[in-house]
């Protein structure tokens, strides 16, 4: 077979802060204790202190939040007092999902709390600072300092308003002021976080991957400086060319693709969803659950080339989904049948001639084994099928267990429902089911370079099938017996000519 294109795919949600937090954030046992503390702390607030025993990480919190309202009345009151003032407030509590879980709050792009920030250099020293505080003049004392830092890293006002985000200020509150009270857990499990590699590269740097999808994208990756220092080649970095999401602001769906000299890359994003509109306006589909899910947060790709056998175009769609609304297996088959629908055509318009093949790949965010089923069998039903094959021969395309996660520990979370073990096809391809006539076969691997991710790497590889040899041979001429003499008669002729000729040619060189 031949190979025609290697791809690496990356969630890249957890790659962005560094080593030493991504180590913390998958279960490291030190986190334990101050998890421990964090349970104590929020029951506390949420009780506001007229049910719980006194708490002073979550009266510290209390206060923080007080002071982003405008109100730092309470600077110079004793703990007592504070407490006192605290339990006459109204009970506060946290934004609930459906199933009365806290719910995960605005999403902000790089670490701000304390324990996100565990590989900051200098964060022991933050943290110790405002313990001096609390332990020398007290609860007050600790929370003007804590507001002060908070501030000064983000205003916590909701975009394009006044307002505050009071359910991220008071996560990151309670969050940080843990750390504060409980110095000594919090300095134990950053020393344990040494242990870490030390080493922020998440991008596997192989020669042979042609491009590289990416979910999550970091803004470092905008350079090449911040590409090289992500593991890709010096090489790609320099010379790769990239696109995102035009049609989605908020998009970080990212794909760089290298160009050469045999291979072309075009973006055709914004003409695959001017597609995507008619097809909307012509099936009737509903646009209300389809935008649920962002299905246009993603980046459309035609990767051209031309092999032994002919000319061929694979279009990828680099797509991260968005887990919202009910019935989600089957509105994400509708989607991806949708965008290979829209990508065929696109690659027909271009390239007519051209041996086609139509990939979705990227983050599905299905959650579970038996929701990843329900849509490998709506997929079934379009004639698509979605796998993470680990052979190289593809046939064991399936839905595939590619992410095993046990829950993040809550410190390091600013959602502090138990998430239970995905085991899902979280990543994962759909294409077209695939026949024996059909010129590609794809294998899909997850790569354990880097087993600390969110995602593990994972990529694929698109093969020419190897042309049938039968099927290549020309087929054979019945000849007459005349034809065949005639045909020997000719050859025999020229044969004496020639040697006639060459006799001459000697005879006049020996004379």
């Amino acid at each position: 077979m031949n190979q025609l294109l290697t791809v690496h795919v990356q969630n890249a949600g957890t790659a962005l802060y560094g080593a030493k937090r991504k180590y913390l954030e998958f279960g490291a046992k030190e986190t334990d204790p101050l998890n421990a503390e964090l349970n104590l702390a929020v029951q506390h607030f949420i009780g506001n202190g007229r049910r719980q025993e006194e708490n002073a990480a979550s009266d510290i919190a209390h206060v923080v939040c007080m002071i982003f309202s405008g109100n730092n009345s309470l600077n110079e009151f004793s703990d007592d007092e504070v407490r006192e003032v605290l339990r006459n407030h109204l009970p506060v509590d946290f934004i609930r999902d459906k199933n009365g879980l806290v719910a995960t709050p605005t999403k902000v792009e790089y670490p701000l709390t304390f324990p996100e920030r565990v590989d900051c250099s200098t964060i022991i020293s933050e943290v110790e600072a405002v313990n001096t505080l609390y332990t020398t003049h007290g609860i007050s004392a600790a929370a003007s300092a804590l507001a002060e830092i908070m501030a000064n890293q983000y205003t916590y006002l909701i975009e394009g308003t006044a307002d505050i985000d009071t359910q991220l200020l008071r996560i990151h509150a309670i969050q940080n002021a843990v750390c504060v009270v409980h110095l000594s857990k919090f300095e134990d499990m950053v020393n344990a976080s040494m242990v870490a590699r030390d080493t922020k590269v998440w991008l596997p740097g192989y020669s042979t991957i042609d491009s590289y999808l990416i979910q999550e994208a970091p803004y470092t990756l905008q350079t090449q400086e911040g590409r090289v220092c992500s593991g890709m080649s010096h090489e790609f970095s320099e010379e790769c060319m990239w696109t995102s999401s035009h049609v989605d602001p908020k998009s970080v769906t990212t794909t760089f693709a290298m160009p050469t000299d045999t291979t072309r890359v075009t973006d055709i994003t914004e003409a695959v969803f001017d597609r995507v509109k008619a097809h909307i306006e012509t099936a009737q589909l509903d646009v209300e659950k389809l935008n649920k899910i962002k299905f246009t947060r993603g980046v459309a790709t035609l990767h051209s080339g031309c092999d032994e056998v002919g000319s061929y175009t694979i279009a990828i769609y680099n797509w991260h989904a968005s887990r919202k609304g009910d019935n989600y297996s089957t509105v994400f088959s509708l989607a991806a049948n949708l965008m290979l629908d829209v990508l065929h055509a696109e690659a027909k318009n271009i390239a007519p001639c051209d041996d086609i093949l139509c990939i979705v790949a990227g983050d599905t965010n299905l959650k579970n084994a038996a929701e990843s089923a329900a849509a490998a069998s709506c997929l079934q039903s379009y004639g698509l099928e979605m796998f993470n094959s680990a052979s190289e021969t593809g046939e064991d395309k399936c839905c595939k267990v590619t992410v095993d996660r046990g829950a993040r520990t809550k410190i390091m979370q600013t959602q502090w429902s138990k998430t239970e073990p995905v085991v899902a096809m979280k990543d994962a391809l759909v294409t077209r089911k695939q026949t024996e006539s059909d010129p590609f076969c794809i294998s899909a691997t997850v790569f354990d370079d880097h087993p600390i991710l969110d995602h593990k790497g994972w990529g694929f590889t698109v093969y020419r099938k190897s042309a049938n040899p039968e099927a290549k041979t020309p087929i054979a001429v019945q000849m007459s017996a005349e034809k065949r003499f005639l045909m020997t008669f000719v050859f025999f002729v020229k044969l004496y000519i020639g040697l006639w000729i060459a006799v001459c040619a000697l005879d006049m060189l020996t004379a």
